[in-house]
Order: structure tokens, then C-alpha cells, then sequence
């Protein structure tokens, strides 16, 4: 038997801190969520996602939204229900067992690492990540695309994402990978489906793929070995000593940020339902379209694929469509989160933007942060979360 392995850290890893206090994340913001969560992606990838928009632009110093070179006020557009008569039920103070396990359950996943076995008695199994190469013939010709060169592909035993083959006598790829060993070298036939394009053999000659049997000599490199870490108070000192004392001081700010989430939630869903709203601005309407671009953006290159396909995959008929839609919900939210503060008397401060991202994204120093998105733009990010902490702190105190 020989073996090769290799442990991998999780390069995208995030402190149970940081997921605690997603949880209670404003709401309306999840686009700017999206766009921060995309510049830390890029951070560790040693690039940034964020480009030459400027995140600043249509607000003024205090985060609030302009039509020009002046601030809208919210409160003229919108009119507010009466929320300090607002009650919050029992339901809402306390955690569910179900709710903290699936934010342990996370940061779980988030600190797995993984290890590559190529141990020669390690056989293939359903959910298993195995590395492999392969070359595929058609009637005995190679064809283009149809080798990994040596560079090893990594696939999801079971997830139908490696070969799509049609359904007939044939098995799929995947499924005639399982029970075969590391090391091993074999061959996997699979019918293509009518539909599968054209290729080209190393002359140039076309290559006819559509219902072809397709003939895959496979070699097995290794499979990724999950290590699934035990989360107790050695776990908590190795990793996350920074934010807690223990693992159950860990527990303690889980349950409480689940607690502050529902309650937000509550108080800002509410909101929603009883405000009555006037004419949206063009200007408001225009910024949210922006921000909606910018955010799907983002998301699409985390997943290494164009704005529009991701609109695709979201069900929309087409980006200017996802746009539209997420642009009317985000300026609702908007022009309501501002009355909030035009009411309530609040103007965010350099204080909060910082509790804000230090608790949310565990970032200490927003040097970086302001000279990329503007000092405006952390304010906005942070309105809601900010105005809305206080409405429930005056509920709770009355």
C-alpha cells in the first residue's frame, strides 16, 4: 500500500464570531453584505472583487440617500406605523436547538480541512471528492476536451456534474467510479446524449459526440478525506481565542446574536407590512439599480460565472430583470430605513460603522474598507442595524 497525504486549510475559513454576527446583519442590506463578503473572497485570493464604481456616489456625508446634491428626506415619502407600540413575543427571545446547531453545524464546515488519500485500499464511495485524469475516445479518436492533460479534475461523486451521459444501458460516469480504488487505472463507457455538441479531433476533423458511446480511460489520483473538527473549549483556545474565553462563552454569543436576528427580523418585517409608501424617487430608484448590478456582480464572480448566467440560475428572465426586481424591494427598504433615522434622530457615527464591521465581518481596520467604498457607503451599510437596535431597545424598555 502507499499513501500521499496532504492536508488542505480552508482558504475561505471565518470565525464563529463573524458568523454569529451575520446573523444580525440588517436585512435590506444583504446586497452590500454580498459585495463585502466578495472583497474578502478576493482578499484571500490575493485580488479584490471590488472595481472602479463608486460605492459613495448618491449619498451625502451621513450615509443618507441625494437626488443631486440634496439629501432626500424619507419621512416626505414615506409614512410610518406607530412601532414603539410594538410587542416582542416569547417566541423571539430564546434560540431553538435546531437554530444553533445549524450555526455549528457551519462553523463546523468552515474549519474542515482536508486531506489527500491515495492510499491504495481507499475505494471510491457516493459523496466522496476524488481527483482524477482521464482521456476520452469516440470510436477509438480522441477528441477535444475530452482530457484533463494530466492536470488532475476534481469531481462530487454523485452530484451528475462530471459527464452528463444519457439515460439508456449505460451507467452514468460518476456512478462507475464507486468501488474502484486509488491508483487504479480503468475504463468507463458512457453514451452522450443527443443533444451534445460537435467536437474536433488533433487534425481538425469534426467528431460526431451526439449518441456516441464515449469510451474514458481513467486513472484515480487520490480522494479528499474530510477532517471534521470536534468543537469544544480546545477548539475555541486553538482558533477563536481572540473572541471567546471558552466554547461555551461561544454558545452564549450564538444564541444571543439567533435571539437579536429574530427580533430584527420581527421589527423590520413589520415595518415593512404597515408603512404606507409614496412615489419613489428616480434618484433612489436608480442608486438601489447600482448597488442591485454591483451585488450580483460580485456574487456571479465568486462563483466563476457572468452576471447573466447567474441571473439564469436565479430564475429570472434575464439580468436587467433580476436588476429591476431587486432594485424596487432594496428601495422600499431604503427610503424606510432612512425615515427610521430621520425620525428617530440618528446619524450614524464613525463609532458604529466600526462596532458594525468589527462584530459582523471581524474587521478591525477599515482603512482599507473606506478608501475602497467611501466612508458614506460603511454608513449606509451600517443604518439599519444601527435604527433598528434602538427601536427595540426602546420596545423592550418602555
Amino acid at each position: 500500500m502507499s499513501s500521499n497525504k496532504k492536508e488542505n486549510k480552508n482558504g475561505s475559513k471565518k470565525s464563529a464570531r463573524i458568523l454569529a454576527g451575520l446573523l444580525a446583519v440588517a436585512m435590506l442590506f444583504g446586497s452590500a453584505v454580498t459585495v463585502f463578503q466578495a472583497f474578502f473572497a478576493g482578499k484571500n485570493n490575493g485580488s479584490s472583487t471590488a472595481s472602479n464604481f463608486n460605492y459613495s456616489e448618491g449619498l451625502d456625508k451621513n450615509g443618507f440617500m441625494k437626488d443631486g446634491d440634496k439629501t432626500i428626506k424619507a419621512l416626505d415619502i414615506v409614512t410610518l406605523p406607530d412601532y414603539n407600540s410594538y410587542e416582542i413575543s416569547d417566541d423571539l427571545k430564546s434560540a431553538t436547538d435546531e437554530e444553533l446547531q445549524t450555526q455549528l453545524d457551519t462553523i463546523k464546515k468552515n474549519y474542515t480541512t482536508t486531506t489527500n488519500n491515495s492510499d491504495s485500499e481507499r475505494t471510491v464511495q457516493e459523496g466522496d471528492v476524488v481527483n482524477l485524469d482521464y482521456i476520452a475516445k469516440v470510436d477509438g479518436t480522441e477528441f477535444e476536451g475530452g482530457t484533463t492533460g494530466g492536470k488532475g479534475k476534481n469531481i462530487v461523486v454523485g452530484s451528475d456534474d462530471a459527464i452528463r451521459a444519457a439515460n439508456g444501458d449505460y451507467q452514468g460516469f460518476e456512478e462507475q467510479l464507486i468501488g474502484h480504488k486509488m491508483g487504479e487505472k480503468f475504463d468507463i463507457t458512457v453514451k452522450m446524449p443527443s443533444d451534445k455538441a460537435r467536437s474536433k479531433d488533433g487534425n481538425g476533423n469534426e467528431v460526431v459526440l451526439a449518441d456516441k458511446e464515449v469510451v474514458y480511460s481513467v486513472t484515480l489520483n487520490y480522494a479528499q478525506d474530510k477532517n471534521v473538527p470536534e468543537l469544544n473549549d480546545d477548539f475555541v483556545k486553538e482558533n477563536l481565542s481572540k473572541y471567546y474565553d471558552s466554547y461555551e462563552d461561544m454558545l452564549r454569543e450564538i444564541k444571543d446574536n439567533i435571539v437579536l436576528s429574530k427580533k430584527l427580523s420581527y421589527i423590520w418585517n413589520k415595518l415593512g407590512d404597515e408603512s404606507q409608501f409614496g412615489e419613489i424617487p428616480a434618484a433612489v430608484t436608480r442608486l438601489q439599480k447600482n448597488y442591485a448590478t454591483q451585488s450580483i456582480t460580485a456574487t456571479a464572480s465568486q462563483y466563476g460565472i457572468d452576471p447573466a448566467t447567474y441571473a439564469s440560475l436565479t430564475g429570472a428572465e434575464s439580468l436587467d430583470t433580476l436588476v429591476e426586481k431587486s432594485a424596487e424591494t432594496a428601495s422600499k427598504g431604503a427610503v424606510l430605513c432612512q425615515a427610521l433615522c430621520e425620525k428617530e434622530g440618528i446619524e450614524v457615527t464613525d463609532e458604529d460603522v466600526s462596532s458594525f464591521f468589527y462584530k459582523n465581518f471581524g474587521v478591525d481596520n477599515l482603512s482599507t474598507y473606506k478608501s475602497t467604498y467611501g466612508e458614506p457607503y460603511l454608513k449606509y451599510t451600517a443604518m439599519q442595524n444601527v435604527v433598528l437596535t434602538k427601536i427595540l431597545e426602546n420596545i423592550e424598555n418602555k
